[in-house]
């Protein structure tokens, strides 16, 4: 497919350039909840104190507890690439890629321990 496409007058113009009517039914409303989350931006940023989201965001306010840090660190670890990719590695270079995967699962695990004592 071409991005350049000939007019009527046989000049050639940019495919991309000309916005449909119906593209306007798309184009209004995404314009409005992109103002809209500018605005709620705006007004909390106003409403946070300065410094303390950064300093709390990793930690999450030091609020949870363990249950829900541990779930959430599950989460994390049973993403896509854990179910689609790593399967597909294996299959793909053979079992010697499962050490790999394994040995990147214990990595997560030493880190945590590591940096887990220094966040808290």
């Amino acid at each position: 497919m071409s991005l350049l496409a000939e007019s009527r007058s046989g000049a050639a113009e940019a495919a991309w350039y000309h916005v449909a009517q119906r593209d306007y039914a798309i184009l209004v409303p995404f314009g409005l909840f992109m103002l809209g989350v500018a605005v709620i931006t705006v007004l909390s940023h106003r409403h946070q104190k300065v410094g303390d989201f950064r300093t709390e965001y990793y930690v999450a306010g030091r609020s949870f507890g363990a249950w829900v840090l541990a779930m959430s660190w599950v989460a994390t670890l049973a993403s896509g690439g854990s179910f689609l990719g790593y399967p597909s590695l294996v299959y793909s270079y053979g079992w010697s890629m499962a050490f790999w995967v394994s040995g990147s699962i214990g990595t997560a695990v030493v880190g945590l321990g590591i940096v887990g004592k220094r966040i808290n």
